[in-house]
Parts: C-alpha cells; structure tokens; sequence
C-alpha cells in the first residue's frame, strides 16, 4: 500500500497529542484494511450488477419464449384446486 503525504499528516493531525508507537501503527494497518475493502467492495458490487444484468436478460429471453396465459385464470384455477 502506498500512502502519500497529504494522507499521514491527516491521519497525524486527528491523532491525541500523546500516542505511542504501537497505536500508530495499528491506525495505520486499520487504514490500510479500510482501503482494501473499498476496493474489494467495488470489485464484488460490479461483479453483482453484471450478473443481475445477464440474470435479468435471460429472463427476458425465457419470457418470449414460453407460452403466456392469462394470470387470473391460472390464479382462479388454484384456488379451485386448494
């Protein structure tokens, strides 16, 4: 991970007057984390979208391709049934 300058001095400046090393290293290993999930979490909500995408035009496929009926009379001849 690179950091750049802008980002330690902001990091620093929202730390307490007094830190000990350990604290310092752990915010900055909790930073490095953080960025690592936004990014896996864009990759993931990408990758998501597109199989909705194909889900929802393979669907669409599927639709033209099957014989349509009339939904009240396919919901009448359930309750005829149950």
């Amino acid at each position: 991970m690179v950091i750049t300058k802008r980002q330690v001095l902001d990091l620093v400046k929202d730390l307490p007057d007094e830190i000990d090393i350990d604290e310092l290293m752990y915010r900055l290993y909790l930073r490095q984390k953080l960025e690592v999930a936004e990014k896996d979490y864009g990759k993931i909500y990408l990758f998501l979208m597109r199989k909705v995408k194909e889900t929802s035009e393979w669907f669409k496929k599927q639709n033209g391709r099957r014989k349509r009926t009339d939904n009240y009379n396919v919901c009448s001849a359930w309750r005829a049934v149950a």
